[in-house]
């Protein structure tokens, strides 16, 4: 939370200093964000500003890999995070608007697999609750954490990943998968959740998210 509040706040900087303007001098952002960096322990960070459109201006700070010395540029490819959360609400939301899902129908019409929490058996889980993050779906770290495969593939699919985390015979399950929390009653910020989401827009839609948001997102508006 302390990062991304920090990263918004470079953000209004930057934005700040630039405006509309062009071709502005940088030396009171690049103070701004060393020292903050410097503050935060964070290693590398890059940033960019568009105007109508067109990229401004762009820099990087610190290093992608400090031991090997080389600088973060603008060119350095990051892991997106949860900006993919943002792209699975759009691509579920378009998925509902052509009539494929149901934001209040239980998920599991849509699953190859039963999604119940073993604490609230009767309660029905939606994709409502799926966005909203109050579905009781948690993270458990130990699970979650191994799911990071750095320049390469996952060799596990997320079906048969989500099928392990929530199918009670799977490898990854646990009452400690849930909260104890009513669906809709506790906020409860969940990465699964949301990969869960986003695995019943690719089930809904016969197609890999990945293409799905590249042909209805960024090829429609990029």
């Amino acid at each position: 939370m302390r990062f991304s509040i920090l990263i918004g706040t470079i953000a209004m900087v930057v934005a700040s200093c630039f405006g509309n303007a062009r071709n502005q001098d940088s030396s009171e952002i690049d103070a701004f964000v060393t020292s903050k960096m410097a503050e935060a322990g964070i290693m590398g960070i890059g940033a960019a500003v568009l105007v109508d459109g067109k990229v401004v201006w762009s820099q990087g700070y610190g290093y992608s890999d400090y031991k090997k010395s080389v600088p973060f540029s603008p060119d350095t490819i990051m892991n997106v995070g949860s900006i993919a959360k943002t792209f699975t609400g759009v691509a579920m939301m378009k998925a509902v608007q052509d009539g494929k899902l149901s934001l209040d129908a239980d998920i599991n019409i849509y699953l190859p697999f039963r999604v119940v929490n073993p604490r609230q058996p009767n309660s029905r889980i939606t994709l409502r609750h799926l966005a909203t993050h109050t579905s009781g779906i948690t993270d458990r770290w130990e699970v979650y954490s191994k799911q990071y495969h750095y320049g390469e593939e996952s060799p596990v699919s997320l079906g048969d990943f989500l099928k392990g985390y929530f199918a009670p015979n799977g490898r990854d399950y646990s009452e400690e998968n849930f909260n104890e929390g009513k669906p809709g009653q506790l906020r409860d910020y969940s990465n699964i959740g949301a990969a869960l989401a986003g695995y019943i827009v690719e089930r809904a839609t016969g197609m890999p998210l990945n293409e799905y948001t590249r042909r209805h997102i960024l090829n429609r508006w990029g």
